[in-house]
């Protein structure tokens, strides 16, 4: 990686690229529009699948089927980076945006606003 930029188009085109890049966009639309982003990073994986095989070979027809299901290892990944950020985070379980711990300071009824939220 160069110095002047802190990712390259090799670098998104990894496995652990595609990841960052649907963990970042649906965190922050979740964040910024309260987008759900279990269903954000569903669609931003296909996309990223698909501007990879575009970017390849889009005219074979294996390479599109292996986009599909590369949409889902990318999706899973992604998961996995959410529930393991939030776990380690120590936040409580939530229920519609809001805490259901004994004792949380968000039970008052007040809107949590952080930007590792679970998924599911």
């Amino acid at each position: 990686m160069a110095d002047n930029h802190l990712l390259s188009s090799e670098d998104l085109t990894t496995i652990g690229g595609a990841i960052t890049i649907v963990v970042t966009v649906s965190n922050a639309l979740l964040y910024a529009l309260g987008w759900s982003p279990r269903y954000v990073a569903l669609a931003a994986s296909f996309a990223v699948a698909a501007v990879g095989v575009a970017s390849g070979d889009p005219g074979s027809w294996k390479a599109w089927c292996l986009g599909f299901f590369n949409a889902f290892v990318i999706y899973c990944g992604a998961v996995g980076v959410s529930t393991m950020a939030t776990a380690a985070g120590g936040q409580a379980p939530r229920r519609n945006g809001r805490a259901v711990r004994a004792g949380a300071p968000e039970e008052v009824g007040l809107p949590v606003r952080r930007f590792w939220l679970p998924w599911f």
